[in-house]
This record gives structure tokens, C-alpha cells and sequence, in this order.
């Protein structure tokens, strides 16, 4: 438990106001290629998608309502938008990390076993990393069906948009007391 705060006060320490602005300009640069990719994708899979932006999905419909509607050029577009996915989760989870530990700096003693909640975005991005694992593991075998991939893709996801969820309501909590909580 004390390497996890170890963890949580370095990532506390390294909060500017700075930081923060420039990982909101990426988050955004992001979500605008990821549009983009995802666009693209949805042309290319009869209108049905990207498969990472889905909740609690079936093992069987990654197959039925997804996969099996894609174009080989589909595939290929998913493919390249992965890379990007790489990269997004860091970005995101940062983003999340800063501004909990801003909004908290006033609030809580840099000693307060509270401050692992700054960590909650790296779980939704390590969830993140996983799904996205299976889901290029599901790309690359199609048109094989891995049926317990595509069920662990959907559990991984699922605590993604879980975690992903707790850490926004937290750092919706965390701003307003940044702003406001004074010494």
C-alpha cells in the first residue's frame, strides 16, 4: 500500500496548471482524430462502428453485430486507429490524474490516504489497454471467432467506462473545491 501512495504523491507533485492545459489540447486533438477514425469506420462496418465504444456487448455479437459486417478495409482502418488508441488512454487518464490532484490540493494534507483517488484514471486506462488488446486480437483472427477473447474484450471494457465514469465524477467534484477551497 505504501508504494500506491508512493505513486499517488508523485503524480500529485507533478500538477501544473500548465500540464493541464496542454493535456485538455491533446484530449481534444484526440477526440477529433479519433472522430475522424471512427467515421471511417462506421463507413466501412455497415453503419455498425468501433467495437471499444460499446457497453456490456456479447461474445457472440462482437461477431454478429460488428465483425462480421466489416469490409477488409475496415479492418484495415481499425487497425491504423488502434496505434492512435495507444496513446489515448495516457493522454486521458493523465488529463483525469491532474485535474483530481489540482482540485485536491487545498483540500486534502499531502499525507491523506484520500489522495489514491488521483489513481483511478490509470485503472479506466489500464482497463482501456486491455480491451483494446482483445480487440485487435479479434481483428487480426477474423474471420476466426475467438468467442472467450471477445468475452474478456467486453468485461475490460466494461470496467473501463466504469472506472472511466468514477474517475470523472470525482474530478467533477474536484474542480469546483480547486476553484473555491482556500487555506
Amino acid at each position: 500500500m505504501e508504494l500506491i501512495h508512493k505513486y499517488a504523491d508523485f503524480w500529485r507533485k507533478q500538477v501544473t496548471v500548465s500540464r493541464i492545459i496542454g493535456l485538455l489540447l491533446l484530449f481534444i486533438g484526440f477526440q477529433f482524430l479519433l472522430g475522424y477514425m471512427s467515421a471511417l469506420i462506421k463507413a466501412e462496418s455497415g453503419g455498425m462502428g468501433v467495437l471499444d465504444l460499446g457497453f456490456g456487448y456479447s461474445a457472440e455479437s462482437v461477431y454478429t453485430q460488428y465483425l462480421d459486417h466489416f469490409t477488409q478495409e475496415g479492418i484495415r482502418i481499425y487497425k491504423i486507429a488502434w496505434w492512435i488508441d495507444l496513446v489515448y488512454p495516457l493522454v486521458y487518464s493523465l488529463l483525469l490524474c491532474f485535474i483530481i490532484s489540482w482540485g485536491f490540493r487545498f483540500a486534502l494534507p499531502p499525507q491523506s490516504p484520500l489522495w489514491i483517488v488521483n489513481l483511478i484514471p490509470f485503472l479506466s486506462a489500464d482497463f482501456d489497454y486491455l480491451e483494446n488488446i482483445g480487440v485487435i486480437s479479434l481483428l487480426c483472427s477474423f474471420p476466426e471467432k475467438w468467442i472467450f477473447m471477445a468475452l474478456w474484450t467486453s468485461i475490460f471494457g466494461v470496467l473501463k467506462w466504469i472506472t472511466a465514469a468514477v474517475a470523472i465524477a470525482i474530478a467533477l467534484v474536484a474542480l469546483p473545491i480547486g476553484f473555491f477551497y482556500k487555506n
